[in-house]
């Protein structure tokens, strides 16, 4: 028995390996880009890093969210940026490293979930990810000859959104949609790989209801531009299995309906820290 345990530990672990190294490259990456935003503040009027920081250190010095004061942002930005000061310590020079960093690192997300959704196979999405993000890592950095090639200027451009947190961390508000993505994408991988393509994952469309309310919270602009985007993919999921069987897809349109409800209820508490009337 503890031989068997310890092949399935190993078997395990191989699997992992490849997917630890290719998300520490990608924090790798976005550690960079932190470092690069870390020792600069514009100090304009509504100066984005200290938009940032202000709620974060609230919550650090022990403040509840939405009742003591405004998340603005939303909740999504409040946590990931905190959870990076617990480890690099809070002061307002390392939340423009963590700020930055957590810009480019759910960019990086939003090219894999791209990636996974056009491709449709794991390692290939990966390896795609890790080339476009590392070119364009490379124009934005401004590395040295990049500015001369073709486009490269309009590319620059374009990667604005991505390449700084701005002063309403747009991307990092931006992020639970690839977040959500690649997620279910995991949930429902196992179960097309063993059934195939007309499988219907159960247990991945009882989950992505869960999931999707829960994620409401991440942003106060966005969360609602989540829920309908993610609502549409799940209908046109149940058209794409049950057709013209309407009392199917009513019942599982229901089920959604009630369990992104519920797994709202259970996010708002958790994320406002006790007081759901406060968000």
């Amino acid at each position: 028995m503890k031989t068997q345990r310890l092949q399935k530990l190993k078997a395990a672990a191989r699997r992992l390996l490849p997917w630890l190294v290719f998300f520490a490259l990608l924090a790798g990456l976005a550690a960079v880009r932190g470092l690069t935003h870390a020792f600069t503040a514009d100090y304009e009027i509504m100066n984005g890093d200290f938009q940032n920081y202000n709620p974060v250190r609230r919550l650090l010095a022990g403040q509840r969210p939405y009742a003591d004061f405004t998340v603005y942002l939303g909740a999504g930005e409040l946590y990931s940026v905190a959870a990076v000061l617990l480890a690099v310590g809070n002061s307002f020079g390392r939340s423009l490293f963590a700020t930055n960093a957590l810009t480019w690192f759910f960019f990086e997300l939003l090219v894999f979930a791209a990636a996974l959704a056009a491709l449709g196979k794991a390692k290939r999405a990966a390896g795609c990810t890790l080339a476009l993000c590392g070119g364009y890592f490379a124009l934005v950095q401004g590395l040295p000859g990049i500015g001369k090639l073709p486009g490269a200027a309009l590319a620059q451009s374009l990667l604005g959104y991505a390449a700084a947190n701005g002063n309403s961390a747009r991307m990092i508000r931006a992020a639970a949609l690839p977040l959500a993505v690649i997620l279910l994408w995991a949930a429902c991988r196992r179960a097309y790989r063993q059934k195939g393509p007309g499988y219907f994952p159960v247990k991945a469309a009882l989950l992505a209801p869960l999931l999707v309310g829960a994620l409401v919270p991440w942003s106060n602009d966005m969360g609602a531009a989540l829920y309908l985007a993610l609502s549409l993919a799940y209908g046109l999921l149940l058209l794409r299995h049950f057709g013209r069987q309407l009392r199917a897809v009513a019942l599982w349109v229901a089920r959604y309906v009630g369990l992104s409800v519920g797994g709202l209820g259970v996010s708002v508490p958790a994320v406002s820290a006790g007081p759901p009337l406060a968000w």
